[in-house]
Parts: structure tokens; C-alpha cells; sequence
């Protein structure tokens, strides 16, 4: 018999025919595990037909043996005593024992013995061979997996036959604990990364049963164990619904469609978390090691605590809409509520703006200074809030102006409500021992009563206002039409202006100035226009101009031009224009503005332009009268490459000491000298333009003729030295789109 205990051969059979009565108790033994029964027979059969049953026999066990040899699992047969009988060559290989000891009778103990000490440590042997043997003895045919030499796994199954026997048959199952060896690495590796990961997570089956929450998921919960999670102890609010425990939030977050990712409040923590989902999907080999519910992968939740961040975004939420000092709500979001009650406003329901205005509060701030000047807007903020109806809101609009909107209210209960508000305001504020007492102004108008836009709205409360504050100051006034014959034209250019700039009305047009060669221009002077959006007609500089100087308003102008214009100045160079300067007038009262050196820096910056092609135009009378203090911000300014010119250049009193001491690189001859230059009787008029050329010469100081109107002047001062002209002969005052192509310019 190949690969088994032992072989017979031909001459083995011819031993076997000889000793007949001998062999065939054998043969019976090596078949039947020791019960000869049958051989019994053998005195009545004659000797020549035991043979040939002994020969048949082993031709037919050569078969068998050499079916269980070609077969992997392993296969043994131990007599009633526990003595090898049979076993294939699997069954020895797994076993690992010298093949000396592995012959016909040897005792299962002794093998098993010989075996364990190939696998295992010898303090342990005695264990497992005590384990070994109860299954021996019980061989009840119940699977048992054990390993052998070589790391290879074996389900062994041990049956006893009714004559005793005992027969075990083993199973390859070694790739099956490489399997769920490989499951379980990547179990503890999930579970090392899950533990020490700063985001909860949780893992469920489709059942939304959870297999795994780590730590941080416990420490949101406030939980000490999974199993905590179990019940309604917890509720959660997601997308404005409550949902009562954690299992019936991932039951509604897995039934509803997520598109990435879900926003949870933890209501009894506390806690905003974002929540993101993932299924891992199995590998294909590790699916038969997986419950049904989890055969195909994993379902992942990851719970990201956000409550710090959203915490952060509430305030910048605030912040945005809220004033820093005092809490109120501050312009901009009175923008955007009266954009939105005004939208809603109809002639029943009216939109009414109160606008407020603190009497006495500068000499508060002088006296006590700004801290309790700060204190002070506090305290009247708290104190306006409390005063305020459902349907009103309190903002602070800047320094110590407020503004109240409401919604619906009849004209009589809002003027009593103001007056009552003037009333709390006019009650003394004691802070730091001193009691200090403010009153306040207060302008009503409502839309679409009084006006017909949000900006009307606005303009016609601070008009009503404006009355009550001539008048001394601590009352109400109501707007009415007869408010704007009777209010002074002066001061209504003087809120149109500040529109103006909140509506971004100015614009801008521009005038060539041109060389000899006439073709084409050298240069843009910049020149803002105006059309009143309340009234609907153009205003002339001349009468809008000295206006915004008298105010604040003139730098916030220039400050929008000089941006307009260099942008515009930007794209005709991106054009390829070929323009060498671009010529545009700032106020005094700007040079003297906080930021105008940076405004100037970062716009040329941003827009790419050279400083050297940006000429700034000062008024000949400003510059006389504010040299000594302008000095170091026009020097700050001509360093960024920008240089400067005198307009209206011999109306005034320019010192040579003042072209001397400040980088004025070109004058303007004033349109006065030009206008009549060419005519026989003003030759005084080419005396002061002769003049005026050589000293600049002289000076390296480049000269620009103004107010060009006719051919005769043009040609007078060509003849007198002049080499830059500007004037309606060359080119009027246009729209940027007039000079759109480039080569016009």
C-alpha cells in the first residue's frame, strides 16, 4: 500500500499463501480494525481459495489506500486501544513525526506527544495533550480546530465505530485563519485608529445596531460605554426635527439621503456636530467571514464636533450685523431690514424710520472722555431696547446716531412713542459718580407716505431732524413736505452729496490734452460729474465742490475719482493707448486726510499704473495757504512716482520759493490768459504767458495751456514756446466710451 504503514508486494502474497491459516486472522485485523470474525471460515475453505481471497482483498485496499492518499484532508483509524491502524499520507505530514514512529500500533499518545513537541512549549504540552485525549475518548464527532507543525490549521472530526474504532478526518482550514487572521489585524488596526482619532465613530449594521463607538463619540455623548447608547436618553435635532435616541438618529440618518454630510445638535450637551457617512465596502474574500448584516461592508459614521467653529461663526455673524461697542444692531443690517421693510411697505401698512440723533454728547466725550462717553452709548442702548415695541428695531448707525424702524404702527402712537423716547433719553445716566445728562432729536417719516425709495426714506427723517436740532434740540418732528421749501438749499446739497456717495452717482469724463503733433493725445485730465438723484438734474462742480469742501464729504469724493480714474487710465494702457499721464484734481482738505498716501499707493499698486503717469492738480490759492503743512505728505506721495501740478497757474500769489521747495513738475496757465491771447489789444495777456513759460523753463517745470477755444490762440501760444495744449478746439470733456478706441488717443 503506497504512502500508508506499510507495502505489500508479490512476494509478500507468495509468503501469505504459504501461511494461509496465519495471514488471513491478519489481513482480517489490518481490515477491520482487530475483529476477525470472518476468519473463523477459514479451516472450511481449502487453502487455495484463502489465498486468492487474500490476494483480492489486498489489491482492492491498495485502491482504497491509494484514493486517501491523493486526497487533502487527513485520515486516520486508531483500533479500540488507541493503536494506529491506518492513516494517509496527509495525516502523517500535518502530524510532522519521524517516519520511524509512524508504524502500525503505534499508540496515539505517543505520537500526539512526539508532534506537540514540534509546536508548542514544553510547559504547555501537558495541558493540550490532557485536551487531546478527552477528545480522543470522547470522539463524538463534533469538530475540533487545532494547529500543526508548519502553522497548518485542521478541523478534526473523531468518530467511534460500534467495534470501537476510531476514525478522524481532518479539514485544510489554514486559509480560513489566514482570513480571519487578516480580519482581525485589520480590526485592530481600525480599532487603534478609531480610539485615537479627535472625531467620534460609530459603527452600524443595516439594522442601525452599533458594533463599535469610540471614546470621543462616549465623551460628545457624555456616555461611559456603548450600551448607553441603546436607549432614549439622548435626543438630537436635525434639520429643525427632534429625534429621541441615538439609534433613532442613525436610523433617520441612513433613511434619509445625505448628500455628504448632515448638521446634529446635541440637545441636552450642547454640542454642534457635522456628521459625515461612509460605507466601506468588505473585501470579497473576508465576505464569508462576516454576519449576513455585515457581509457586504461596513457602515461608518463620523461625528465632527463643530461647536467651537459654529460658536465662532455666530459671532462673526453678530459681529457682521452688530455694533462692536454697544450691541446694537448696526448699518448694515439697517440696510439690508430697510431694503426688506420697504419691499413690504404698502399705503395701509406703512415703514416708518425714526431717526435719532444724541443732543450734548460731544462735550461728554471732551469732559470725561470717550471711556465714559463709551459707557454712556451702552446705557442708552440698553435703555432704547427696553423702550421698544414688538415691531421695532434699535440701530446704531454711527457715533451718536441711532435709527429706529418699525412696521405697521399708526402716526399718533409713533409720536408718542418718540416723544417718550426723548423723554428716557433726557433722564440722567450716573457712571463713575457722575451723572450725566444728554437729550435727543428725533426725525419721523414714513414710506411710501413721505417717500418713494429706501434713500428718500432716509434723507427726509434726517431733514426733519435737522429742523428739530436748529431749533434747540430735545423733540419730535414729523416730516412734511413744507420741510423742503423751507430747509436750506445749502444743507440739502449737503445730504444729496452724502447719497451720492452711498449710491456711488458720480462719474467721470474725461478731457485730451495734446502736443504739437494734434493727432493724437498725450495725456487725460479726469473731471467729475454729478446728477442729483433727488431732484434729477446735473450739478456743475463749481457749485457741488465747494460744498463737499466745507464738509467731510470732499475726500470720500476724491478718494472714489482718483480709484475711477485710475482703473480707467489702467485699461486704456492694457489697450495699448500710448497716453503719457493722466491729470486729475485733489482737494487740499484730502492731501490732509488720514490714508491718502496709502489710498494713493494701493491703488496704482493694484491696478498696475507707473506713479509717473499720474500728474495730481492742486489749485494755485490752496497750495499757497497749506504748503507749510501739506509739505510732507505731497513729498510722501511724489515718492510713489506721482507728481504734481498747479492749476489755474497766475491767478493767484505762487511764490518761486513755493515751486522751489515742493516736486511740482508741471503749472496749467489759468483760461483767462488764453481766452483773448490772440487778440492786438491784450498783449499783456502774452507778456504773463512769455513769462510764465521762461520761468518754467528755467525751472525744468513742464506748462499746460487751459481753455484752448480757437485756432488763433492755439497758434499764438505754439509761437510763444507753449508745447501742451487742453481745450474745446482739441477735444471736449467726454465719457471714458468716447475714447474707446485706442487709436483716437
Amino acid at each position: 500500500m503506497r504512502g500508508l504503514i506499510f507495502k505489500p508486494n508479490t512476494l509478500a502474497i507468495t509468503a501469505l499463501l504459504a501461511l494461509t491459516s496465519a495471514l488471513v486472522p491478519l489481513a482480517a485485523f489490518l481490515w477491520s480494525g482487530g475483529v476477525p470474525g470472518w476468519a473463523l471460515l477459514v479451516p472450511v475453505i481449502g487453502a487455495g481459495v484463502a489465498a486468492l481471497a487474500v490476494a483480492f482483498m489486498f489489491d482492492r485496499f491498495s485502491v482504497v489506500q491509494e484514493a486517501l492518499d491523493v486526497t487533502r484532508s487527513a485520515i486516520v483509524v486508531y483500533d479500540k486501544e488507541d493503536r494506529l491502524v491506518l492513516a494517509n499520507r496527509r495525516y502523517r505530514e500535518v502530524l510532522g513525526v519521524p517516519k520511524e514512529t509512524f508504524v502500525p500500533g503505534a499508540p496515539y499518545r505517543e505520537l500526539l506527544h512526539r508532534s506537540l513537541e514540534r509546536t508548542m512549549p514544553e510547559a504547555d504540552i501537558p495541558r493540550e495533550m490532557e485536551r487531546r485525549l478527552r477528545v480522543q475518548t470522547v470522539a463524538d464527532g463534533q469538530p475540533s480546530d487545532r494547529v500543526y507543525p508548519g502553522n497548518v490549521w485542521l478541523r478534526v472530526t473523531k468518530t467511534r465505530t460500534p467495534s470501537g474504532a476510531n476514525i478522524g478526518v481532518a479539514i485544510d482550514v489554514t486559509e480560513l485563519y489566514e482570513l480571519r487572521g487578516k480580519l482581525e489585524a485589520e480590526m485592530r488596526r481600525f480599532m487603534a485608529l478609531a480610539e485615537s482619532a479627535p472625531v467620534g465613530i460609530c459603527q452600524i449594521d443595516s439594522d442601525a445596531e452599533i458594533h463599535f463607538a469610540n471614546s470621543s463619540l462616549l465623551e460628545m455623548l457624555n456616555a461611559s460605554d456603548p450600551s448607553e447608547l441603546a436607549g432614549d436618553t439622548h435626543s438630537f435635532r436635525v434639520d429643525g426635527v427632534v429625534i429621541a435616541g441615538f439609534r433613532g438618529l442613525t436610523r433617520h440618518l441612513f433613511s434619509s439621503p445625505m448628500r455628504g454630510e448632515a448638521h446634529v445638535h446635541f440637545i441636552e450637551e450642547g454640542r454642534d456636530v457635522l456628521v459625515k457617512k461612509a460605507f466601506v465596502r468588505g473585501r470579497e474574500r473576508l465576505h464569508d467571514l462576516l454576519p449576513p448584516s455585515r457581509a457586504a461592508g461596513e457602515n461608518i459614521l463620523i461625528f465632527i464636533d463643530v461647536t467651537e467653529r459654529a460658536r465662532a461663526e455666530a459671532k462673526i455673524r453678530f459681529l457682521a450685523t452688530h455694533d462692536a461697542l454697544t450691541g446694537a444692531l448696526n448699518r448694515v443690517a439697517f440696510v439690508e431690514d430697510l431694503a426688506t421693510a420697504a419691499a413690504e411697505a404698502t399705503t395701509t401698512r406703512l415703514t416708518t424710520l425714526i431717526s435719532i440723533d444724541l443732543d450734548r454728547f460731544k462735550p461728554v466725550n471732551d469732559a470725561y472722555g470717550h471711556a465714559i462717553g463709551d459707557e454712556l452709548l451702552r446705557v442708552l442702548v440698553v435703555r432704547g431696547e427696553a423702550f421698544l415695541r414688538p415691531n421695532m428695531r434699535l440701530y446704531r448707525i454711527g457715533g451718536d446716531e441711532f435709527a429706529i424702524l418699525c412696521r405697521g404702527a399708526a402716526e399718533d402712537e409713533l409720536v408718542a412713542f418718540a416723544n417718550d423716547l426723548v423723554d428716557q433719553f433726557r433722564t440722567p445716566v450716573l457712571i463713575d459718580g457722575h451723572s450725566i445728562v444728554v437729550g435727543a432729536s428725533v426725525g419721523v417719516s414714513a414710506l411710501p407716505r413721505d417717500a418713494d425709495s429706501p434713500e428718500a426714506l432716509v434723507h427726509y427723517a434726517d431733514l426733519a431732524l435737522y429742523h428739530v436740532k436748529n431749533a434747540g434740540g430735545g423733540g419730535v418732528m414729523v416730516f412734511d413736505k413744507a420741510v423742503l421749501n423751507s430747509t436750506d438749499s445749502r444743507l440739502l446739497m449737503e445730504f444729496d452729496l452724502a447719497a451720492a456717495l452711498e449710491h456711488h452717482d458720480f462719474r467721470l469724463v474725461f478731457q485730451p490734452v495734446f502736443g504739437l503733433d494734434g493727432d493724437r493725445a498725450i495725456g487725460m485730465e479726469a473731471l467729475v460729474r454729478w446728477r442729483n438723484r433727488r431732484t434729477g438734474e446735473p450739478v456743475p462742480p463749481a457749485t457741488f465742490i465747494p460744498i463737499a469742501e466745507s464738509t467731510n464729504l470732499i475726500s470720500r469724493i476724491d478718494f472714489e475719482v482718483f480709484t475711477l480714474a485710475i482703473e480707467q487710465f489702467a485699461a486704456w494702457l492694457e489697450a495699448g493707448s500710448g497716453l503719457d499721464m493722466l491729470l486729475l484734481n485733489m482737494s487740499v482738505r484730502t492731501l490732509e486726510a488720514p490714508g491718502v498716501v496709502d489710498h494713493v499707493a494701493d491703488t496704482l499698486i493694484r491696478c498696475r499704473v507707473p506713479g509717473r503717469s499720474v500728474t495730481i492738480e492742486l489749485t494755485e490759492s490752496f497750495a499757497v495757504q497749506s504748503v507749510s503743512s501739506l509739505t510732507q505728505t505731497i513729498r510722501a506721495i511724489n515718492n510713489c512716482g506721482v507728481r504734481f501740478a498747479i492749476d489755474d497757474f497766475g491767478t493767484g500769489y505762487t511764490s518761486l520759493r513755493l515751486l522751489a521747495d515742493l516736486p511740482i513738475s508741471f503749472v496749467k496757465i489759468d483760461q483767462s490768459f488764453v481766452r483773448d491771447i490772440a487778440a492786438a489789444d491784450h498783449r499783456g495777456a502774452q507778456s504773463v504767458v512769455r513769462a510764465i513759460l521762461d520761468m518754467a523753463h528755467h525751472m525744468d517745470i513742464g506748462v499746460i495751456a487751459e481753455g484752448v477755444e480757437t485756432e488763433e490762440e492755439l497758434e499764438t501760444l505754439k509761437r510763444l514756446g507753449c508745447i501742451r495744449f487742453q481745450g474745446h478746439l482739441l477735444g471736449a470733456p467726454a465719457p471714458a466710451e468716447a475714447y474707446a478706441d485706442a487709436t483716437v488717443l
